[in-house]
């Protein structure tokens, strides 16, 4: 990933009379640390990132009083940076056919994914608040094809399931965990409409192991106070066996985090001196 956005950037790509598709795709279970290689990417090399995905994407044709459409979001990062990342996550959910809200979503993240900045994109709104004066379309169409490198990711979390589910039979022996799934099979699996849009082979996260887990309870706990991070880590150690089968990500140190302060808060309420006054304040805290 660093050498192909690294290349990219460096742009001698330019002089070859060729094209080289040079988006990228990243597959892995949930919590697997999608985000945080395309941001660590994105930091070695200096460049910023803009992070859009299905949950957040606001088509063109929407009422803008809530929220402002995506592409504006799109067309003010080209504008204001030379060159940058875009990365887009969560294309497990564009695919397939959906409500007409989600197929406008697809049609509108399919072209960014070709790098295609609509001719629609900057249209002005009597109602619409924000100008679009400032803005190059001409600028911002050349950035989007020749300067942005396009990331994107997804899940699929069914093949992964799928994959999880002990398998028992003549000659067989029960799998336990997530085994390692190739290339080749996610390219089965995901739908072609969005591998065709990326740079071959698709780069593939393999789920987070128990010294993954560890490693990340350490680290995190080195981040805490003396006392916190005796809490997060008798909890951690207790909890990694189930983070580590249930494939839980970042999202067990957040949950572990949490906790662990409740204990801490619990612990704290529990030493007050038994006064009204001290009842009194807990309750109001």
């Amino acid at each position: 990933m660093l050498a192909t956005a690294g290349l990219f950037f460096g742009g001698t790509w330019k002089n070859c009379g060729i094209r080289p598709r040079f988006s990228r795709f990243l597959s892995g279970p949930t919590g697997s640390g999608k985000t945080h290689v395309v941001k660590n990417v994105a930091a070695e090399l200096g460049a910023p990132i803009l992070v859009v995905s299905s949950t957040n994407w606001m088509p063109l044709g929407c009422s803008q009083k809530g929220a402002r459409p995506t592409w504006s979001d799109i067309a003010s990062f080209c504008q204001c940076n030379e060159r940058g990342i875009i990365f887009v996550d969560e294309l497990d959910k564009f695919g397939g056919v959906g409500s007409s809200w989600m197929d406008h979503i697809r049609v509108e993240a399919f072209q960014l994914l070709d790098q295609i900045f609509p001719d629609t994109a900057l249209a002005s709104d009597d109602e619409d608040d924000l100008s679009c004066e400032t803005l190059d379309h001409s600028k911002i169409a050349d950035r989007l094809l020749n300067n942005i490198l396009i990331v994107g990711a997804g899940a699929f979390q069914g093949i992964w399931n799928e994959k999880r589910a002990p398998h028992i039979g003549f000659g067989k022996k029960v799998e336990e965990g997530v085994s390692d799934i190739s290339k080749s099979m996610m390219s089965r699996q995901i739908p072609a409409e969005i591998t065709n849009r990326f740079a071959g082979p698709i780069l593939v996260l393999r789920p987070l192991a128990l010294w993954d887990y560890q490693e990340m309870l350490q680290e995190a706990a080195s981040c805490l106070d003396h006392q916190t991070a005796k809490i997060f880590l008798r909890r951690g150690f207790a909890s990694l066996r189930d983070a580590t089968s249930n494939q839980l990500g970042c999202r067990w140190i957040e949950e572990l985090l949490l906790h662990s302060l409740l204990e801490l808060e619990r612990s704290k309420t529990k030493c007050l001196p038994h006064t009204l006054e001290a009842e009194v304040a807990c309750i109001s805290t």
